[in-house]
């Protein structure tokens, strides 16, 4: 009777989208959850095949106007633009992963619509969000493309005193403790500018460099490049963590720069970041095999980005490398644990994380030797397109994860 349900539901759901009835996709997602949320640990991997057996069909047309609703919604958020009467926007500014993200998101929505006025708008996009980094960047003089410090309610830099006490820990207060003067250089023009010692700033500078020579690839402008190395830089002089995640930001820029540069330091700081600041913190053995032995790493969203960052070396890096094969292994396994936890009794996750992780798997030659299952990308489809469909803005994704989902519909 379940299976004989889920099938007319998929069908049902298949229609819905077609013909965009609202109600019929969040019926179908109702079952989903109910079927498999982490209330119900009963359900079994062959209902879940079922649920998911195969992706959602969409035409061009209607994942281009998903694409440019979604980007006319987004575009309100850009604080760096200039509206018609030469005013910045009113929103308050967010960490330098957002526009770099918006970067990313732009430049494959550009790869995807067919219109050429809106392609150029989408590059518009792109360009406008790099010139704001790079103005930031340029502006403190630093190598580094910094973060937001924490901002009170009308968007103003909190001085360091003024933390409350998980703040103070995030950013180490045993770090800046009585020194004045390190305190007022970490936190110039509201800038965190020196990194705590905990990899706070590995991410965003990482992100923001990644956009930057995303950009350069694309429109060959020497000046995108120059400030993706400058970032560059800043990474590679810094200490490995204990937020094994964070030190694979690092990696995944200094082995991107190194597809464009070719430039052998960069590699071989990639390659020695991702065995020893990431991989070492793997299990290898045990039935914990593809996990992390920190717990906060060890969350699934983390072991995503993880992946992200490993499967970037590893598609440059020479295979005959002395440690190719380990992180070939740790990569394979850090995937099936999370296949795994997915498929087991806690239920499907769904993480935007996830999506990019399965694109960026899809795009690169590792995609090709490693036989993950349709399953998990394909439950990523019907939940994130049925809940956009649908209007449900709780699961909402970036720009970038929305032009994945879109890459993954191809």
């Amino acid at each position: 009777m379940l299976e004989e349900q889920i099938d007319e539901a998929y069908v049902q759901f298949q229609k819905s989208l077609a013909k965009k009835n609202t109600l019929g996709i969040k019926l179908y997602l109702r079952l989903m959850q109910c079927h498999i949320g982490p209330a119900h640990t009963d359900i079994s991997e062959r209902y879940i095949i079922k649920l998911f057996k195969q992706k959602p069909v969409l035409k061009y047309e209607q994942k281009a106007e998903l694409l440019l609703k979604y980007w006319d919604e987004e575009r309100r958020h850009f604080w760096w633009v200039r509206n018609d009467d030469g005013q910045e926007s009113d929103e308050l500014p967010q960490t330098l992963a957002y526009p770099a993200n918006v970067i990313q998101g732009a430049l494959m929505a550009a790869e995807f619509v067919q219109d050429e006025d809106e392609r150029q708008r989408f590059v518009d996009d792109a360009i406008a969000a790099a010139d704001y980094i790079m103005k930031v960047q340029a502006t403190l003089r630093r190598s580094l493309v910094p973060t937001l410090v924490q901002r009170d309610k009308r968007g103003q830099p909190l001085a360091f005193q003024d933390l409350s006490p998980e703040q103070k820990d995030v950013f180490g207060e045993d770090t800046f403790g009585e020194n004045t003067e390190y305190i007022q250089d970490a936190f110039g023009q509201g800038w965190l500018v020196q990194d705590p010692g905990n990899g706070y700033l590995y991410r965003d500078n990482a992100l923001a460099g990644l956009a930057l020579a995303a950009l350069y690839e694309y429109t060959d402008d020497d000046d995108y490049i120059i400030a993706a190395r400058l970032a560059g830089e800043w990474a590679r002089s810094q200490n490995w963590v204990y937020n094994f995640y964070q030190n694979g930001y690092n990696a995944w820029l200094l082995a991107r720069l190194y597809t464009l540069t070719e430039h052998a330091p960069y590699l071989e700081d990639a390659i020695h970041i991702a065995k020893f600041g990431v991989l070492s913190g793997q299990y290898e053995t045990s039935i914990d095999i593809g996990q992390w032995v920190v717990p906060h790493s060890n969350r699934l969203v983390f072991r995503m980005i993880m992946i992200r960052q490993l499967l970037a070396v590893l598609e440059v890096m020479p295979v005959y490398h002395k440690y190719y094969a380990d992180l070939k292994n740790g990569t394979m396994n850090a995937l099936k644990a999370a296949e795994k936890q997915q498929l087991d009794s806690k239920g499907f996750q769904p993480s935007e994380e996830a999506v990019m992780t399965y694109c960026d798997l899809d795009r690169s030659s590792f995609g090709e030797v490693y036989d993950y299952k349709d399953i998990l990308p394909n439950s990523l489809n019907v939940f994130f397109l049925g809940n956009m469909l649908s209007g449900n803005n709780q699961y909402r994704l970036s720009p970038e994860g929305l032009s994945c989902l879109i890459y993954m519909n191809r």
